[in-house]
């Protein structure tokens, strides 16, 4: 943890610095409150300032004032040190804004123990902050979403563009199975996503001619799922340049992006409706499917690697719009595999409830959950406290959504 020590006094801040560092934090020492508040401003200020009370210019309770009316991005975690020890001090430092207090002289073992206490809170302040994070890109999808399948655009209202008939695909078909779909299926399914959202009319190209130029940006939109009954993982990729996309945002919205970031999440939105019209045709075959989350897009330069491809994959490309689409759809084999909870991974989905139900009747984590640290932290102390090791049931993500 980055730490900053604010005292004018040399063998104090020494004193201090020193006990941090033994415990292995990073400590920036200042002499002044107005050289505190100058590291605290710059790009990776510390996380936790430790201020000496008394000091020339700017005293510690000024310097915590001074912070807390500043518009920084990440609020720092202030302790106060002071040799003043009576009540009336204490609640004075407090008021300022200080978050502790701690006299002098100091015992190092409160003062570390402080830290601690310091270190857990800004765990949870980043943790929540994560959380609103989350929820504020997850209502900007929502309402692009929205804005994309129910806005009034001009169109809206007419029947959907009628979409012209699939060419004759050059790659030779796929076989047919209980979950498989003929290319001229996969054509019908795209094409009617894609003039569901008011991008006119969709027509099939060879997907050779279709192929994003190597030398532009390209952005990309991923989406996975996973075939229960058949031990299978589906990538869906949904490829356009960015000149395309932006097109793309513009035709089916009447208005511009307004930035690079809002096309990317306006091609993840397109591909949301596009992965829900496979995932809707699959499940009337009778697919048990499970879901890794929401479609995602990026943005990927030219001289990136390739990405890992399985044999087993279909392309498709359509134009639209005066632009180029290109639909990828990889299958790949992913057996269940048994982790112990030590060994669990992020993005990985449990295939059945765990614990199973003759174990306990409220299983920990439900079929279809996608793994992540808060689960890991769950299932671990449950091995722990049950002295049980008992493999955890899950689908691993395939190397394609790895790369993704």
């Amino acid at each position: 943890m980055k730490i900053l020590v604010a005292d004018d006094d040399q063998a104090s801040r020494r004193l201090v610095a020193a006990f941090l560092r033994r415990a292995d934090h990073e400590v920036v020492d200042v002499e002044s409150g107005e050289a505190a508040i100058e590291k605290m401003i710059e790009p990776d200020p510390p996380a936790i300032t430790i201020i000496d009370w008394v000091m020339p210019g700017m005293s510690g309770p000024d310097v915590v004032s001074k912070l807390r009316d500043m518009a920084l991005r990440h609020r720092p975690y202030v302790i106060l040190l002071s040799a003043k020890n009576d009540k009336a001090s204490i609640a004075e430092g407090l008021d300022a804004g200080a978050d502790d207090f701690l006299t002098k002289p100091f015992n190092p073992l409160e003062m570390l123990a402080r830290v601690r206490v310091a270190e857990r809170t800004l765990q949870v302040q980043r943790e929540l902050q994560q959380h609103i994070d989350d929820l504020e890109a997850l209502a900007q999808r929502y309402n692009l979403l929205g804005e994309l399948i129910g806005g009034p655009r001009g169109t809206r209202g007419e029947r959907p563009a009628a979409v012209a008939p699939a060419a004759a695909s050059p790659r030779p078909a796929v076989a047919i199975g209980s979950t498989r779909l003929r290319p001229d299926e996969i054509d019908a399914l795209a094409q009617r996503a894609l003039a569901e959202v008011g991008l006119g009319e969709v027509h099939t190209v060879a997907y050779d001619a279709g192929m994003p130029k190597a030398s532009a940006p390209i952005v990309l939109a991923w989406s996975g799922m996973v075939l229960a009954g058949e031990k299978c993982w589906i990538d869906l990729l949904l490829q356009v340049d960015e000149a395309g996309a932006q097109a793309l945002h513009a035709a089916a919205l009447h208005r511009r992006p307004t930035s690079e970031r809002e096309a990317r999440r306006f091609l993840a939105e397109v591909h949301t409706i596009v992965t829900s019209a496979f995932r809707g045709a699959l499940q009337a075959r009778g697919a048990d499917i499970l879901s890794p989350g929401l479609s995602r897009a990026v943005e990927r330069h030219p001289g990136a690697p390739a990405l890992p491809l399985p044999d087993d994959t279909v392309h498709r490309a359509f134009g639209v719009e005066g632009t180029t689409l290109t639909l990828v759809i990889a299958r790949s084999a992913c057996a269940i595999q048994y982790k112990d909870p030590r060994d669990l991974a992020t993005g990985q989905i449990v295939a059945t409830d765990f614990p199973p139900p003759e174990i306990d009747a409220i299983p920990l984590v439900t079929r279809g959950s996608v793994i992540n640290e808060r689960f890991i932290g769950k299932l671990v102390a449950y091995a722990q406290r049950e002295g049980a090791r008992l493999g955890v049931p899950v689908f691993a993500p395939s190397m394609l959504s790895a790369r993704v």
